[in-house]
């Protein structure tokens, strides 16, 4: 299932395979917590589980709507969800051995409408599903008593990617002109930062939670394409230059030696100890998703007019030899 992507590879990329299978949009990327397996909900109202390996489909959900999917970091369960109105406030819960359907989440009572895609994400210790949507505050989650327990107030709305720092003590969420982070057992928020405008912008949590990056403009419409690096500990902010367009997506690498951000034309690739830029991946695909697995040196990116998607193993020791002579770190 391999065929010649749009991307230009450098040296120390090898692309695995290209899946197809999609009808519409591939609307997320999300890998299993083995790194064996990639699920993609897309427009067709199927979310094909992938066999990385082999490069096969080895499972499929069919749902009315589907927007976005994960599974839990435990691995046994998986999650989906979906932006039609009759799905809008309910998550679906998947046994991820079988993916049979095993039980609904509901948004409370007085707050049913979780919002398009319905926005989640688990806490590193599968004890927790973060939830939120339009109407702005981040409702938790329960999963061994089956109820939701704590709402994190945002006093906003229209936040649009939220995650947990790897030690599972707090929780961020981006909207379109701030981060806000909170103290989990306070509920308190901690944290704001702002002075960035980005409407899509995610950010990323260091696997010590010692690092977050985030992408963002200084001003809106301002051609700041900047990657913002808080080091937690010293309360220091550093800027990474390189992207000639606003960034769109942060992640770290497996092993927390690579820093990779996506802007609307590239990709690029920044070693952790320097801060310095590796490598540079040209991507002509305005707006596609890419996913870094969480065991080995792979990502998934899509292509195609995002109904394929692109499996490339990196070779690190060859990426980390690359001497750069641009000072990217200010």
């Amino acid at each position: 299932m391999s065929s010649k992507p749009s991307i230009q590879a450098p040296l120390g990329f090898k692309l695995r395979h290209t899946l197809r299978g999609h009808r519409n949009t591939v609307y997320a990327l999300a890998w299993s917590p083995d790194g064996k397996m990639l699920a993609s909900p897309s427009g067709d109202r199927l979310i094909h589980i992938w066999d990385t390996e082999i490069g096969e489909i080895c499972n499929t959900i069919k749902f009315d709507s589907v927007e976005n999917a994960g599974w839990s970091p435990n691995g046994k369960i998986f999650i989906s969800s979906g932006d039609h109105r009759k799905y809008d406030s309910v998550l679906q819960a998947w046994d991820s051995s079988d993916f049979r359907l095993q039980y609904l989440i509901e948004a409370p009572q007085e707050d049913r409408y979780f919002g398009i895609g319905g926005r989640f994400a688990w806490s590193p210790d599968s004890f927790t599903l973060a939830v939120w949507g339009y109407s702005g505050d981040v409702k938790l989650f329960d999963t061994q008593q089956s109820q939701f327990f704590k709402t994190l107030k945002t006093h906003g709305h229209n936040y649009r990617f939220g995650n947990w720092s790897p030690n599972g003590k707090f929780f961020a969420l981006a909207t379109q002109d701030k981060i806000l982070i909170w103290d989990i057992e306070s509920g308190e928020i901690v944290t704001e930062i702002e002075g960035y405008y980005e409407w899509n912008c995610q950010f990323a949590w260091s696997s010590d939670s010692n690092f977050f990056a985030f992408g963002g403009t200084s001003k809106p419409r301002a051609r700041d394409y900047n990657v913002r690096l808080w080091n937690i500990p010293k309360n220091q902010l550093s800027f990474l230059e390189g992207h000639k367009s606003a960034v769109r997506q942060v992640s770290f690498s497996y092993d927390g030696r690579l820093l990779i951000t996506k802007s609307t034309n590239d990709v690029i690739f920044w070693r952790c100890d320097t801060w310095q830029q590796v490598t540079v991946l040209r991507d002509p695909n305005y707006d596609s998703r890419i996913a870094i697995n969480p065991k080995k040196s792979t990502f998934a990116i899509l292509g195609e007019n995002d109904r394929a998607i692109h499996i490339w193993d990196l070779d690190d020791d060859t990426l980390l030899k690359v001497s750069s002579s641009n000072n990217s770190v200010r």
